[in-house]
């Protein structure tokens, strides 16, 4: 006999796993409501978040959900009603459980447009993931219970909204926020401006415009390229620019990209510093790939993409440049993680024609830096060889005047200050005057370079000793005892194998992965196994803030080229010795016990 059963019991270790699954990055957790947002046809939507950083609030005036739907809503996880499915960007069913991950309460209010109530949801998230992991075996219905409710609404019948407000964000939230120098919660701004569908400023958007008014006409006719006003902490957000970023059209290209049968499936732009040095801001280096507006693939993952298959990028031209590819057919979708896009053979075609055009556009930007610099070497020589006739022509004056003012004395000291002019011009140059300044310098690179080894590698001895007496092995990427994320994983392979790959590579064996990690992974690994750290040094969250502080001098550093601030040394050497302070105790602890074992 053949029995057709389904499920009908669910463990609650599957909540674990989808809570631990969902966005860990608060910039992908505003994403998701924010185009939750957009598919219920908001123009304009509020987040608010202030220190210290205990909850974020997202308002947004769409259609908002009547009792049924928020009923629906919330019983329902990794389902979507949507029949638009092409046309809406939150396509998962994820909803109003994206935040799980970040927060211990999801609190929702909402209210539907020609009706006077409004419902009030409370989701104790992080209680319910308590509970999983305690009871791995009860039914998932028993654990994940919530409070919901209908009351009189004090706003227009006429009128509708959602509200949505993560209450009680966790630390490693806060400790990515929170930073001395303010960097930490900079840089989240800087986040929502790339990733989200946001228009360049005011001053910035015509000349834009008018240079790339084929791409922007295809953006402003199209309603797959949904722009709306998002109002963050009181200001109005803008794509993240930088005002070297030419439009030049030396530099300046769109690009369209095609299928196999030549229909255009994405089309896009890259420009450059003009200037041929870096892009100050960090976060406007390479290129990122959109979809319905919103970035799937970000900058770094596209420059990872493209050394996984070996297209090679000049690095000087690497830093220089900036670009958006706007996806555009409805068989590319991105994953449920919104970080790349599903498999497929148009996927791949898209990736390679981008990659192709990546490439391209540095080699024409290092033929044009090239044919600049022959131009300015022209000009130059140029400039030379008219001087070089003056003073000929100088001399000669001289030589003339000389014979007439012989007699006079005020002609003889005429005479003396030309012989002077004329000795100056011919002087030899000194070079011990003129390296002077280089070699001074250099001496203060070096020593700001010697600081930032010494306290990562510090560190790095800290973090591995306690790996050691914590799980009987070094921190390694292997390691199943330590939390470690998936992009560092990633990033740290990557690194050995450019390593491996690499013609000064020397065969040199290291004590763990921490030496193939950058110190934003360092502070990331800290904060993700704070409770192990901390049973060894207290001042564990002094030393998270040491290192962001550390990182952010270490970035001055390196793009710094027109010398550097003896502060800068000065403040590298507080921090070095403040991170002995903090792990002075640390250390002789950690070495007793390594002693003893």
């Amino acid at each position: 006999m053949v029995e057709n059963l389904s499920i009908t019991k669910v463990g609650a270790s599957i909540w674990v796993g989808f809570a631990n699954d969902l966005y860990s990055e608060l910039s992908h957790v505003c994403r998701e409501y924010i185009t939750n947002a957009i598919d219920a046809k908001s123009d304009k939507i509020t987040l608010d978040i202030y220190p210290p950083y205990n909850q974020l609030q997202i308002v947004d005036n769409g259609e908002g959900m009547s009792e049924s739907e928020l009923r629906e809503k919330l019983i329902t996880v990794g389902l979507s009603e949507r029949t638009d499915i092409e046309e809406t960007i939150g396509r998962f069913g994820i909803g109003i459980y994206a935040g799980t991950s970040i927060c211990n309460e999801i609190e929702i209010v909402t209210k539907s447009k020609n009706s006077r109530n409004e419902g009030i949801v409370t989701l104790p998230v992080g209680k319910w993931q308590e509970l999983a992991s305690d009871n791995p075996n009860q039914e998932l219905t028993q654990l994940t219970q919530f409070t919901f409710q209908i009351v009189r609404s004090e706003h227009d019948e006429n009128s509708s909204f959602t509200r949505i407000t993560l209450k009680g964000l966790k630390q490693f939230i806060k400790d990515e926020l929170f930073s001395s120098n303010g960097s930490g919660f900079s840089n989240f701004r800087k986040q929502l401006q790339n990733i989200l569908p946001l228009d360049f400023p005011s001053e910035v958007a015509t000349e834009f415009h008018e240079m790339s008014e084929n791409i922007q006409n295809k953006i402003s006719n199209d309603s797959d390229f949904p722009k709306v006003q998002i109002i963050f902490n009181g200001e109005q957000l803008y794509k993240l620019h930088q005002d070297d970023l030419s439009v030049d059209p030396n530099y300046f290209r769109d690009y369209e990209i095609k299928d196999n049968e030549g229909n255009v499936i994405a089309f896009g732009w890259i420009t450059a510093n003009s200037k041929s040095k870096a892009l100050d801001e960090i976060n406007l280096r390479g290129i990122q790939l959109r979809k319905k507006n919103i970035v799937v693939i970000d900058r770094e993952k596209w420059f990872a993409y493209l050394d996984k298959i070996g297209k090679s990028l000049r690095v000087q031209v690497r830093l220089r440049f900036s670009g958006e590819f706007y996806i555009i057919d409805d068989k590319i979708q991105p994953t449920q993680g919104r970080n790349d896009f599903s498999d497929s053979e148009l996927v791949r075609i898209l990736k390679d024609q981008i990659a192709d055009r990546t490439v391209e556009y540095t080699n024409l930007i290092h033929t044009r830096d090239y044919d600049s610099k022959k131009a300015k070497t022209k000009r130059e020589k140029s400039e030379i060889t008219r001087r070089t006739k003056k003073i000929i022509a100088s001399r000669e004056e001289t030589q003339n005047e000389l014979g007439e003012w012989v007699k006079i004395g005020r002609e003889k000291k005429k005479k003396q200050k030309k012989r002077e002019k004329i000795d100056e011009l011919n002087a030899p140059l000194n070079m011990d005057e003129v390296i002077r300044p280089v070699l001074e310098e250099a001496g203060k690179m070096q020593n700001a370079y010697m600081l930032i080894f010494i306290i990562e590698n510090t560190v790095r001895r800290f973090m591995d000793l306690v790996a050691k007496i914590e799980t009987g092995a070094p921190f390694n990427s292997s390691n199943p005892k330590l939390a470690i994320n998936a992009k560092i994983k990633q990033s740290i392979g990557n690194v050995k194998k450019l390593r491996a790959d690499s013609v000064w590579n020397d065969k040199s064996q290291f004590p763990s992965d921490l030496y193939f990690t950058n110190t934003d992974h360092l502070t990331t690994l800290i904060s993700a196994n704070h409770s192990m750290f901390l049973k060894y040094c207290p001042q564990i969250n002094d030393l998270i803030n040491l290192v962001n502080r550390m990182e952010d001098l270490r970035n001055f550093v390196m793009h710094n080229n027109l010398g550097l601030p003896i502060k800068v040394v000065s403040e590298l050497e507080t921090i070095s010795s403040n991170v002995r302070v903090v792990l002075k105790d640390s250390f002789i602890k950690l070495t007793e016990l390594m002693n003893q074992g």
